[in-house]
């Protein structure tokens, strides 16, 4: 399914440039207008089934129009999304159906997402595939579970002083499983609004698409009678939460705000590997579009990756250590600019042993407007030299000196023994005269 949607995302970005980005409206006062996708054969419209059940929910507060995706094209997704508020899209593999959604289509949705609109996915592992494409990110470690017992809850992973403090499970659910093993470039622009810690499992999670969210819901709204006074209700009130941009809010990000801004630098290397070939990843969030941005190593100023922010904001790089590096400390310093214009680095200092391995711990840390970073460590190094050969030479002047003082008294000492002879032999000659 990955390799299918790879093609599928490559033929998508061919006419990124046919299909200029819908304007996404910001949020009606009051009232909202969601764009359902709803197809047989893809999602589940019967009645009394998952579709109509999210569409009453979501009119409590708007108005909901249905949509097919007519013919998969470019223009028809373009007209339906104008002027709606958000798109949500039930569960059901409509991004890897080219019958509902064509590549051009798909690029017209991202373009809508990125321009501030607001997307919500319910209750599917194949959210999954779309995700990574509109985000850019591959995240190899995608798993989904529910939890593991009915009446274990998602608690609030945001601060807010409005949205529930947890969310109950129930039968049906797919929380993304083995959030710990995610990466740092795989969290990138990513929030979990509610999540499990003990099981590693996120309930309702956030992904930033350039200006615009995608929202991904662990559970779905397939009917079961003894979920319906319990769960459900809690689960349509959080659809709702998330659809009119709530979390957003909480969040700190999307909707008609910038993503979060993030700037990670990783070098995975422990103490004793090889640091020639070591994997360094770079990534970042809520960058300034169209800036460049660069990795150096440095104790000798070398550029070993590059390049320009897109549209999004985001970056996603790796690359490896060169060989060669002298023993001794150095350092990796990423350095992009932030939305508001200002420079940013995040360093990683490493210390290389005699044996080409990694002798010491790697020392991370963050550096507003950037000025050149020193190779690591090398003023505390120098600082260290100096000190050294001013304690030794105090200890020499110390050492002398107290020589110095034990040779005078000895001779002063003489000098009082010579002086009392003399005053013997001639004291008496002298005081005659």
């Amino acid at each position: 399914m990955r390799k299918k949607f790879f093609g599928f995302a490559i033929l998508a970005s061919l006419v990124v440039a046919l299909f200029p980005a819908v304007a996404a409206p910001a949020n009606a006062t009051g009232d909202y207008n969601f764009l359902m996708f709803s197809k047989s054969g893809i999602t589940d419209p019967n009645p009394n089934q998952e579709d109509l059940t999210m569409k009453a929910a979501l009119e409590e507060i708007g108005t909901v129009t249905l949509f097919d995706g007519g013919d998969g094209t470019a223009s028809a997704w373009t007209t339906a999304l104008t002027g709606m508020n958000a798109i949500v899209f039930p569960e059901g593999n409509v991004y890897n159906n080219g019958a509902a959604m064509l590549p051009e289509a798909a690029t017209v949705v991202k373009n809508w997402i990125s321009a501030g609109g607001r997307a919500v996915g319910t209750g599917s592992y194949t959210h999954t595939n779309f995700i990574e494409y509109l985000t850019g990110i591959d995240r190899t470690t995608w798993c989904n579970r529910s939890l593991e017992a009915s009446g274990d809850v998602w608690t609030l992973a945001v601060a807010s002083d409005t949205l529930p403090a947890t969310i109950l499970t129930g039968d049906y659910t797919g929380g993304i499983c083995d959030w710990n093993l995610w990466s740092a470039a795989e969290k990138v622009g990513t929030t979990v609004i509610y999540g499990n810690d003990a099981q590693n499992n996120m309930g309702i999670v956030q992904f930033a698409v350039g200006t615009g969210t995608f929202t991904y819901y662990a559970f779905d709204w397939y009917p079961n009678s003894g979920e319906t006074l319990t769960v459900l209700p809690q689960w349509n009130e959080a659809l709702r939460l998330g659809a009119a941009g709530t979390f957003e809010e909480a969040a700190g990000g999307g909707g008609d705000s910038a993503p979060a801004f993030t700037l990670e630098l990783e070098l995975a290397l422990s103490v004793g590997d090889t640091v020639a070939g070591g994997p360094v990843t770079v990534s970042a969030s809520g960058l300034q579009p169209d800036s460049a941005w660069n990795l150096v190593l440095r104790s000798t100023p070398q550029t070993i990756d590059l390049g320009t922010v897109g549209a999004d904001g985001l970056i996603l790089s790796e690359v490896t250590i060169p060989a060669g590096l002298e023993p001794g400390w150095h350092s990796l310093t990423l350095t992009g600019t932030g939305a508001d214009g200002i420079a940013y680095m995040r360093v990683a200092r490493f210390f290389i042993a005699e044996d080409g391995t990694l002798g010491e711990p790697v020392i991370y840390e963050d550096v507003i407007e950037a000025a050149l970073v020193n190779t690591g460590l090398t003023y505390a190094i120098i600082a260290g030299e100096t000190l050294l050969v001013l304690l030794f030479a105090f200890a020499a002047w110390m050492a002398f000196g107290a020589k110095s003082r034990l040779r005078f008294a000895a001779m002063d000492e003489r000098l009082a023994v010579m002086n009392r002879k003399l005053n013997r032999l001639y004291g008496s000659s002298r005081n005659s005269r």
